[in-house]
């Protein structure tokens, strides 16, 4: 199968141990080889959280719909195969677009592999509120501080996304290196990611929007400044033909990203 994906497993479960794939919505335990979140029951599971009788109670006891056991909830997702578990991604990281799941480290490693110009493992495909709804943000550092392109960068990086995976981000931005927010083993921090972007502390570098696409408005006097410096003949028409936003949206976009390169 072409669209077949190899994965790794993590081999069996010790003894004592069970492992269930459940659906988290329904709470139904799911057969092999189907993906869903991977529960766990052993004396080797802790208690819960200091504290948060409440939250423990959800995670660290939760029982299916069957009844069994209470396991612990690992908001991993993976399935069983001839008894050995795969993990396949984070709950929380899925990304639900047009009723399909979308896996952010599948669309990150096709961006990186498409664009050497992006640093591998320093960017972030990310969900964000915007105007009530959700939408897709995507963040990447370059792979060196002067990339040839770097301006026409993200517009090439969403065309990929259109063409490989349907997706129509509403930001992809090109972020100042060492932007990426990390654990301390590592990992990127999509949600802290998507809260930096959201509270305008990035330094974009290039972007591309899609319609739509601005910050919250600042000032009346803020917005006069921003506006005076935009060319006269620059009008609503070319600007959301080119860059997807009004004459006001695109003067607050640059008022609240003051790095943001012209984009006229």
């Amino acid at each position: 199968d072409p669209a077949a994906v190899r994965m790794v497993g993590c081999g069996v479960p010790l003894q004592k141990t069970e492992i269930r794939i459940v659906d988290p919505d329904t709470r139904r335990e799911l057969p092999d080889g189907h993906v869903g979140e991977v529960w766990i029951g052993s004396p080797g599971v802790a208690e819960g959280y200091w504290g948060q009788l409440d939250e423990s109670a959800e995670k660290f006891r939760a029982e299916t719909v069957d009844g069994g056991s209470p396991s612990l909830r690992t908001g991993d997702l993976g399935f069983l195969f001839d008894g050995e578990l795969f993990i396949s991604g984070r709950r929380k990281d899925i990304l639900i677009v047009d009723g399909r799941n979308v896996y952010p480290p599948d669309v990150e490693a096709t961006l990186e592999s498409e664009h050497p110009e992006l640093r591998r493992g320093a960017g972030a495909v990310m969900p964000i509120e915007f105007g009530g709804n959700e939408h897709i943000v995507v963040c990447y550092e370059p792979a060196a501080d002067d990339v040839a392109g770097l301006a026409e960068l993200p517009a090439r990086m969403r065309a990929t996304l259109g063409s490989a995976f349907d997706l129509t981000p509403l930001v992809v931005a090109v972020v100042g290196r060492g932007s990426t927010p990390r654990t301390t083993s590592g990992k990127i921090q999509r949600a802290q990611y998507a809260n930096l972007f959201g509270q305008l502390h990035l330094d974009v570098l290039a972007a591309s929007y899609s319609p739509g696409a601005m910050a919250a408005r600042p000032s009346s006097d803020e917005g006069r400044q921003v506006l005076d410096a935009i060319p006269a003949d620059v009008t609503d028409e070319t600007l959301l033909r080119d860059v997807g936003v009004t004459v006001a949206d695109f003067a607050t976009t640059v008022w609240r990203y003051p790095s943001l390169p012209p984009l006229v």
